[in-house]
Protein backbone atom coordinates (compact mmCIF):
# COMPACT_ATOMS: atom_id res chain seq x y z
CA UNK A 1 0.00 0.00 0.00
CA UNK A 2 2.85 2.39 0.88
CA UNK A 3 4.60 1.53 -2.39
CA UNK A 4 1.46 2.33 -4.40
CA UNK A 5 1.07 5.65 -2.58
CA UNK A 6 4.70 6.58 -3.26
CA UNK A 7 4.33 5.58 -6.92
CA UNK A 8 1.22 7.72 -7.32
CA UNK A 9 2.98 10.60 -5.59
CA UNK A 10 5.91 10.40 -8.02
CA UNK A 11 3.54 10.33 -10.98
CA UNK A 12 1.59 13.37 -9.80
CA UNK A 13 4.74 15.36 -8.94
CA UNK A 14 6.36 14.53 -12.28
CA UNK A 15 3.46 14.66 -14.72
CA UNK A 16 1.18 17.23 -13.10
CA UNK A 17 -2.46 17.12 -14.10
CA UNK A 18 -3.83 15.45 -17.23
CA UNK A 19 -4.82 18.89 -18.51
CA UNK A 20 -1.24 20.08 -18.03
CA UNK A 21 0.10 17.24 -20.18
CA UNK A 22 -2.65 17.73 -22.77
CA UNK A 23 -1.69 21.41 -23.03
CA UNK A 24 1.96 20.40 -23.42
CA UNK A 25 1.12 18.07 -26.28
CA UNK A 26 -0.98 20.68 -28.05
CA UNK A 27 1.90 23.13 -27.73
CA UNK A 28 4.32 20.64 -29.31
CA UNK A 29 1.83 19.80 -32.07
CA UNK A 30 1.40 23.47 -32.90
CA UNK A 31 5.17 24.01 -33.17
CA UNK A 32 6.00 20.93 -35.29
CA UNK A 33 4.91 19.40 -38.61
CA UNK A 34 5.85 15.70 -38.86
CA UNK A 35 4.87 13.70 -41.96
CA UNK A 36 1.84 11.75 -40.78
CA UNK A 37 0.76 10.50 -44.21
CA UNK A 38 1.80 6.92 -43.41
CA UNK A 39 1.98 6.93 -39.61
CA UNK A 40 0.64 9.01 -36.75
CA UNK A 41 3.04 11.33 -34.98
CA UNK A 42 5.40 9.69 -32.49
CA UNK A 43 7.31 11.63 -29.84
CA UNK A 44 10.83 10.70 -28.74
CA UNK A 45 12.32 12.63 -25.83
CA UNK A 46 16.10 13.14 -25.78
CA UNK A 47 17.42 13.90 -22.30
CA UNK A 48 20.56 15.91 -23.04
CA UNK A 49 20.91 18.98 -20.76
CA UNK A 50 23.98 20.25 -22.70
CA UNK A 51 22.52 19.94 -26.21
CA UNK A 52 24.13 23.18 -27.40
CA UNK A 53 27.67 22.10 -26.51
CA UNK A 54 30.11 21.00 -29.19
CA UNK A 55 31.56 17.76 -27.84
CA UNK A 56 31.43 14.17 -29.01
CA UNK A 57 28.31 13.52 -26.96
CA UNK A 58 26.48 16.24 -28.83
CA UNK A 59 27.59 14.86 -32.18
CA UNK A 60 26.10 11.51 -31.16
CA UNK A 61 22.84 13.22 -30.15
CA UNK A 62 22.38 15.19 -33.35
CA UNK A 63 23.53 12.40 -35.65
CA UNK A 64 20.95 10.17 -33.97
CA UNK A 65 18.24 12.78 -34.52
CA UNK A 66 19.31 13.25 -38.15
CA UNK A 67 19.13 9.50 -38.76
CA UNK A 68 15.63 9.36 -37.24
CA UNK A 69 14.47 12.27 -39.40
CA UNK A 70 15.77 10.60 -42.55
CA UNK A 71 14.16 7.23 -41.82
CA UNK A 72 11.10 8.08 -39.73
CA UNK A 73 9.63 11.46 -40.83
CA UNK A 74 6.64 10.99 -38.52
CA UNK A 75 8.84 11.15 -35.40
CA UNK A 76 9.15 14.40 -33.46
CA UNK A 77 12.40 14.72 -31.49
CA UNK A 78 11.80 16.53 -28.21
CA UNK A 79 15.09 17.87 -26.79
CA UNK A 80 15.30 18.41 -23.04
CA UNK A 81 18.01 21.07 -22.84
CA UNK A 82 19.24 23.48 -20.19
CA UNK A 83 21.05 25.79 -22.60
CA UNK A 84 18.20 28.31 -22.92
CA UNK A 85 18.77 28.55 -26.67
CA UNK A 86 15.80 28.75 -29.03
CA UNK A 87 15.27 25.98 -31.56
CA UNK A 88 16.33 27.94 -34.64
CA UNK A 89 19.56 29.15 -33.06
CA UNK A 90 20.29 25.70 -31.65
CA UNK A 91 19.96 24.08 -35.08
CA UNK A 92 22.13 26.78 -36.66
CA UNK A 93 24.80 25.97 -34.09
CA UNK A 94 24.49 22.26 -34.90
CA UNK A 95 25.05 22.99 -38.59
CA UNK A 96 28.06 25.19 -37.83
CA UNK A 97 29.66 22.71 -35.43
CA UNK A 98 28.84 19.37 -37.02
CA UNK A 99 27.74 20.13 -40.57
CA UNK A 100 24.36 18.49 -39.96
CA UNK A 101 21.17 19.85 -41.53
CA UNK A 102 18.39 19.22 -39.02
CA UNK A 103 14.76 19.71 -40.03
CA UNK A 104 13.28 22.17 -37.52
CA UNK A 105 9.76 20.96 -38.28
CA UNK A 106 10.28 17.74 -36.33
CA UNK A 107 12.28 19.19 -33.43
CA UNK A 108 10.91 20.73 -30.25
CA UNK A 109 12.99 22.07 -27.35
CA UNK A 110 11.88 21.86 -23.72
CA UNK A 111 13.96 24.37 -21.78
CA UNK A 112 15.17 23.14 -18.39
CA UNK A 113 15.75 25.48 -15.45
CA UNK A 114 17.34 23.02 -13.00
CA UNK A 115 20.53 22.09 -14.89
CA UNK A 116 22.59 23.48 -12.02
CA UNK A 117 22.02 20.18 -10.22
CA UNK A 118 24.04 18.18 -12.75
CA UNK A 119 26.84 20.69 -13.39
CA UNK A 120 27.55 21.98 -9.89
CA UNK A 121 30.77 20.69 -8.34
CA UNK A 122 29.62 19.58 -4.90
CA UNK A 123 32.26 19.62 -2.18
CA UNK A 124 31.47 16.03 -1.18
CA UNK A 125 29.49 13.07 -2.58
CA UNK A 126 29.54 14.61 -6.06
CA UNK A 127 28.52 11.43 -7.91
CA UNK A 128 25.52 10.87 -5.65
CA UNK A 129 24.43 14.51 -5.52
CA UNK A 130 24.66 15.04 -9.29
CA UNK A 131 22.83 11.74 -9.89
CA UNK A 132 20.04 12.78 -7.53
CA UNK A 133 20.07 16.13 -9.31
CA UNK A 134 19.62 14.33 -12.65
CA UNK A 135 16.42 12.74 -11.30
CA UNK A 136 15.16 16.16 -10.20
CA UNK A 137 16.03 17.51 -13.65
CA UNK A 138 14.30 14.58 -15.40
CA UNK A 139 11.16 15.28 -13.37
CA UNK A 140 11.17 18.82 -14.77
CA UNK A 141 11.76 17.44 -18.28
CA UNK A 142 8.84 15.00 -18.21
CA UNK A 143 6.64 17.61 -16.56
CA UNK A 144 7.41 19.78 -19.59
CA UNK A 145 6.44 16.97 -21.98
CA UNK A 146 5.84 13.25 -21.51
CA UNK A 147 7.28 11.36 -24.52
CA UNK A 148 6.48 8.01 -26.12
CA UNK A 149 10.15 6.98 -25.75
CA UNK A 150 12.76 8.38 -23.35
CA UNK A 151 16.32 8.48 -24.69
CA UNK A 152 19.19 9.34 -22.34
CA UNK A 153 22.22 10.30 -24.40
CA UNK A 154 24.39 11.44 -21.48
CA UNK A 155 24.42 8.54 -19.01
CA UNK A 156 22.12 9.61 -16.17
CA UNK A 157 21.06 6.10 -15.19
CA UNK A 158 19.25 7.11 -12.01
CA UNK A 159 16.57 8.72 -14.18
CA UNK A 160 15.49 5.35 -15.60
CA UNK A 161 13.47 4.13 -12.58
CA UNK A 162 11.73 7.53 -12.52
CA UNK A 163 10.63 7.16 -16.15
CA UNK A 164 9.32 3.66 -15.49
CA UNK A 165 7.55 4.87 -12.34
CA UNK A 166 5.81 7.55 -14.41
CA UNK A 167 4.69 4.93 -16.94
CA UNK A 168 5.92 1.43 -17.62
CA UNK A 169 4.79 1.94 -21.22
CA UNK A 170 7.61 4.42 -21.89
CA UNK A 171 10.69 2.49 -23.08
CA UNK A 172 14.03 3.80 -21.85
CA UNK A 173 16.89 3.92 -24.36
CA UNK A 174 20.36 4.47 -22.90
CA UNK A 175 23.52 5.66 -24.65
CA UNK A 176 26.51 5.71 -22.31
CA UNK A 177 29.80 7.36 -23.18
CA UNK A 178 31.45 6.65 -19.85
CA UNK A 179 29.96 4.88 -16.82
CA UNK A 180 29.29 7.13 -13.84
CA UNK A 181 31.05 4.58 -11.64
CA UNK A 182 33.50 1.93 -12.80
CA UNK A 183 35.78 -0.71 -11.34
CA UNK A 184 38.73 1.44 -12.44
CA UNK A 185 37.51 4.29 -10.24
CA UNK A 186 37.04 1.94 -7.29
CA UNK A 187 40.51 0.47 -7.80
CA UNK A 188 42.01 3.98 -7.88
CA UNK A 189 40.45 4.77 -4.50
CA UNK A 190 41.43 1.43 -2.96
CA UNK A 191 45.03 1.91 -4.11
CA UNK A 192 45.05 5.34 -2.41
CA UNK A 193 46.14 7.07 -5.58
CA UNK A 194 45.14 10.74 -5.96
CA UNK A 195 43.30 11.66 -9.16
CA UNK A 196 40.36 13.51 -10.71
CA UNK A 197 37.87 11.47 -8.69
CA UNK A 198 40.03 10.96 -5.62
CA UNK A 199 41.15 13.96 -3.62
CA UNK A 200 44.70 13.90 -2.26
CA UNK A 201 43.36 14.32 1.27
CA UNK A 202 41.30 11.13 0.88
CA UNK A 203 44.16 9.24 -0.75
CA UNK A 204 46.39 10.17 2.17
CA UNK A 205 44.03 8.82 4.83
CA UNK A 206 43.35 5.13 5.45
CA UNK A 207 40.07 5.89 7.23
CA UNK A 208 38.78 8.23 4.50
CA UNK A 209 39.80 5.70 1.86
CA UNK A 210 37.77 3.00 3.63
CA UNK A 211 34.75 5.29 3.85
CA UNK A 212 35.00 6.34 0.21
CA UNK A 213 35.40 2.72 -0.90
CA UNK A 214 32.18 1.86 0.94
CA UNK A 215 30.45 4.88 -0.62
CA UNK A 216 31.56 3.85 -4.12
CA UNK A 217 30.43 0.26 -3.53
CA UNK A 218 26.98 1.45 -2.41
CA UNK A 219 26.69 3.89 -5.29
CA UNK A 220 27.69 1.18 -7.78
CA UNK A 221 24.76 -0.94 -6.54
CA UNK A 222 22.35 1.98 -6.95
CA UNK A 223 23.72 2.72 -10.42
CA UNK A 224 23.47 -0.91 -11.49
CA UNK A 225 19.90 -1.22 -10.18
CA UNK A 226 18.86 1.95 -12.01
CA UNK A 227 20.51 0.88 -15.26
CA UNK A 228 18.56 -2.39 -15.25
CA UNK A 229 15.41 -0.39 -16.09
CA UNK A 230 16.71 0.45 -19.58
CA UNK A 231 15.05 -1.39 -22.46
CA UNK A 232 17.80 -0.80 -25.01
CA UNK A 233 21.40 0.02 -24.10
CA UNK A 234 24.14 1.43 -26.31
CA UNK A 235 27.74 2.20 -25.40
CA UNK A 236 30.39 4.15 -27.29
CA UNK A 237 33.24 1.64 -26.97
CA UNK A 238 34.12 -1.94 -26.08
CA UNK A 239 35.63 -0.67 -22.79
CA UNK A 240 32.39 1.03 -21.75
CA UNK A 241 30.41 -1.97 -23.04
CA UNK A 242 32.27 -4.31 -20.70
CA UNK A 243 31.62 -2.13 -17.66
CA UNK A 244 27.96 -1.48 -18.49
CA UNK A 245 27.22 -5.17 -19.13
CA UNK A 246 28.78 -6.01 -15.78
CA UNK A 247 26.83 -3.26 -13.99
CA UNK A 248 23.43 -3.30 -15.73
CA UNK A 249 23.41 -7.07 -16.24
CA UNK A 250 21.77 -7.01 -19.70
CA UNK A 251 24.31 -8.41 -22.18
CA UNK A 252 21.69 -9.33 -24.80
CA UNK A 253 20.28 -5.79 -24.83
CA UNK A 254 23.62 -3.97 -24.89
CA UNK A 255 25.37 -3.04 -28.11
CA UNK A 256 28.43 -1.00 -29.02
CA UNK A 257 27.50 1.90 -31.29
CA UNK A 258 30.67 3.80 -32.06
CA UNK A 259 30.43 7.60 -32.10
CA UNK A 260 30.05 9.10 -35.59
CA UNK A 261 33.20 10.54 -37.11
CA UNK A 262 33.10 12.61 -40.28
CA UNK A 263 36.10 11.24 -42.18
CA UNK A 264 35.09 12.65 -45.58
CA UNK A 265 37.10 15.84 -45.08
CA UNK A 266 39.94 14.11 -43.24
CA UNK A 267 40.83 11.88 -46.20
CA UNK A 268 41.35 15.00 -48.30
CA UNK A 269 44.32 16.08 -46.19
CA UNK A 270 47.62 15.28 -47.96
CA UNK A 271 50.12 13.03 -46.24
CA UNK A 272 53.08 14.93 -47.65
CA UNK A 273 54.60 18.20 -46.36
CA UNK A 274 53.04 17.90 -42.93
CA UNK A 275 54.37 19.72 -39.90
CA UNK A 276 55.32 17.60 -36.84
CA UNK A 277 52.29 18.81 -34.87
CA UNK A 278 50.36 16.65 -32.42
CA UNK A 279 46.80 17.92 -32.28
CA UNK A 280 44.64 17.00 -29.29
CA UNK A 281 40.91 17.63 -29.74
CA UNK A 282 38.77 17.33 -26.60
CA UNK A 283 36.63 19.40 -24.27
CA UNK A 284 38.62 21.05 -21.50
CA UNK A 285 37.38 19.37 -18.34
CA UNK A 286 39.09 17.45 -15.53
CA UNK A 287 38.14 13.97 -16.79
CA UNK A 288 40.07 14.50 -20.05
CA UNK A 289 43.31 14.78 -18.07
CA UNK A 290 45.10 17.21 -20.38
CA UNK A 291 47.97 17.44 -17.90
CA UNK A 292 48.85 13.80 -18.64
CA UNK A 293 49.20 14.65 -22.34
CA UNK A 294 51.59 17.47 -21.45
CA UNK A 295 53.60 15.12 -19.22
CA UNK A 296 53.76 12.52 -22.01
CA UNK A 297 54.95 15.14 -24.50
CA UNK A 298 57.58 16.33 -22.04
CA UNK A 299 58.74 12.73 -21.62
CA UNK A 300 59.04 12.44 -25.41
CA UNK A 301 61.34 15.47 -25.45
CA UNK A 302 63.42 14.06 -22.58
CA UNK A 303 63.81 10.73 -24.37
CA UNK A 304 64.68 12.47 -27.65
CA UNK A 305 66.58 15.69 -26.86
CA UNK A 306 67.08 16.31 -30.58
CA UNK A 307 63.30 16.92 -30.85
CA UNK A 308 63.42 19.77 -28.35
CA UNK A 309 63.48 23.32 -29.72
CA UNK A 310 66.54 25.37 -28.75
CA UNK A 311 66.28 28.24 -26.31
CA UNK A 312 65.08 31.39 -28.04
CA UNK A 313 63.29 29.52 -30.84
CA UNK A 314 60.18 31.44 -31.81
CA UNK A 315 57.31 29.07 -32.15
CA UNK A 316 54.48 29.83 -34.62
CA UNK A 317 51.07 30.74 -33.20
CA UNK A 318 48.37 28.08 -32.92
CA UNK A 319 46.22 30.06 -35.37
CA UNK A 320 48.95 30.04 -38.03
CA UNK A 321 49.51 26.32 -37.52
CA UNK A 322 45.81 25.54 -37.89
CA UNK A 323 45.34 27.80 -40.92
CA UNK A 324 48.48 26.53 -42.64
CA UNK A 325 50.10 29.97 -42.63
CA UNK A 326 53.13 28.92 -40.63
CA UNK A 327 56.37 28.12 -42.35
CA UNK A 328 57.77 24.61 -42.00
CA UNK A 329 57.97 23.68 -38.33
CA UNK A 330 61.30 22.13 -37.45
CA UNK A 331 60.40 20.83 -34.00
CA UNK A 332 57.43 18.81 -32.68
CA UNK A 333 54.63 20.85 -31.13
CA UNK A 334 51.59 19.88 -29.04
CA UNK A 335 48.42 21.85 -29.86
CA UNK A 336 45.30 21.39 -27.73
CA UNK A 337 41.90 22.36 -29.09
CA UNK A 338 38.48 22.19 -27.50
CA UNK A 339 35.60 23.98 -25.87
CA UNK A 340 34.36 24.19 -22.29
CA UNK A 341 30.96 23.33 -20.85
CA UNK A 342 30.87 26.03 -18.20
CA UNK A 343 32.85 28.65 -16.27
CA UNK A 344 34.36 26.03 -13.95
CA UNK A 345 35.85 24.16 -16.92
CA UNK A 346 37.15 27.39 -18.45
CA UNK A 347 38.98 28.13 -15.20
Amino acid sequence: MVFVAVLLGVQVLTLGTQKHQDDNKERVKAATSPDTSAHEAYYVGFFHPFANAGGGGERVLWTMIKAIQDKYPFVVSVIYSGDKVKREQLLQNVKAKFGLEINAQTVYVVELQRRWWVEHKFARLTLLMQSIGSVWLAMEAINGFCPDVFVDTVGYALTYPLVQAVSSRIPVVSYTHYPTISSDMRTLVASREAGVNNDAAVAGSAMLTTLKSAYYAAFARIYAFSGSFASTIMTNSSWTHGHIVKLFGKPNMTRVVYPPCDTARLVEFPLQSRNPVIMSLAQFRPEKNHSLQIEAFAQLLRDHPDFAAPVGWKKPSSEDLLEGKAAAVEYPALVMLGGARNIEDEA
